[in-house]
């Protein structure tokens, strides 16, 4: 497996901040992609959205969730905490998309209903404390249950 194929879907090992960051960059652009053709209208664009088929739009933010829990399951990897925690990341983000498809999350926030709410603080208390943890604290010093550390072993240029 290449590097980046490695970084971006493989769920093994552990990465660097660095390297979290790369893989950041890399899936974010295509976050905001897939948001501004789905839901143009989120990024302040006065245009009626046009339905983006299911067999698109889905597989998209799958993809994009996926990469994300690869990059998350590593970096909580290289912190030496328990490996599940990097999938609830995956968890929220496939209820999420399910929700969105089946019509359970309102468009307007004005109408958004209680479970809706607190699903929305779970997640979002969820992806502060990943991204912080992830982006910017250093993972365990020397090796760990899950390889060694990455500062040691030189890691691949993409």
């Amino acid at each position: 497996m290449t590097y980046l194929t490695q970084l971006l879907f493989g769920l093994s090992g552990r990465i660097s901040r660095k390297s979290w960051w790369l893989g950041f960059v890399i899936v974010l652009p295509f976050e905001v992609a897939e948001v501004v053709v789905s839901a143009p209208q989120e990024f302040g664009f006065d245009v009626q959205p046009f339905t983006v088929p299911v067999w698109i739009d889905v597989p998209a933010q799958l993809i994009t969730v996926y990469c994300n829990t690869a990059l998350t399951v590593k970096r909580f990897n290289d912190r030496d905490w328990p490996y599940w925690l990097g999938f609830i990341f995956l968890v929220l983000g496939a209820i999420q998309i399910s929700a969105e498809q089946l019509g359970y999350f309102s468009e307007n926030s004005e109408n958004m209903g209680t479970a809706e709410l607190a699903f929305g603080i779970v997640c979002l208390l969820y992806f502060l404390f990943a991204f912080v943890d992830n982006a910017f604290v250093r993972g365990t010093s020397g090796p760990n249950r899950y390889g060694p550390d990455p500062l040691k072993v030189k890691e691949p240029s993409p």
